[in-house]
């Protein structure tokens, strides 16, 4: 579990740095409006680093107030909660890393729990086509062998 903690913690490091330059939709905004672009490269890293590890990504609901709601996305691995983007929200100071699952989190319910690699296939196929999606994540996994 620590070098679950670790990887978040690397690959959060490498979000906030590089959000500029990744290919990656919304990340001129990081931490904001990138949940599921953070949340599917994670997942999807994790997976390979840890294949025996059950991994979801979660999109939650979530009303602010009468003329705002939205959604949210997260990982949940071994039924931890990995948030790499919850301190957009005033609910949460600093991302979440290695809590455990409740009912909710940070106000959002669970509307959706996927599998990561279908969540994945999804993604690819509805957000980030796969000539977009392989050079980040070559990217990613390259810089993290920096931080070993």
């Amino acid at each position: 579990m620590d070098n679950l903690i670790k990887l978040a913690l690397r690959l959060r490091v490498i979000f906030e740095e590089n959000h500029k330059e990744l290919d990656i939709p919304f990340f001129y905004s990081f931490p904001k409006n990138c949940c599921e672009g953070a949340s599917i490269y994670f997942g999807h890293i994790a997976k390979v680093m840890y294949p025996d590890a059950d991994i979801k990504i979660i999109k939650g609901f979530r009303v602010f107030d009468e003329d705002d709601e939205g959604y949210h996305f997260w990982v949940e691995i071994d039924g931890r909660v990995y948030d790499l983007t919850s301190d957009q929200f005033v609910e949460s100071a600093e991302p979440v890393i290695n809590k455990k699952v409740t009912g909710k989190h940070i106000g959002f319910r669970v509307e959706e729990r996927k599998n990561v690699c279908d969540f994945l296939l999804y993604y690819i196929d509805n957000r980030l086509e796969l000539k977009r999606f392989l050079p980040v994540r070559e990217k990613l996994l390259s810089t993290l062998k920096t931080y070993v």
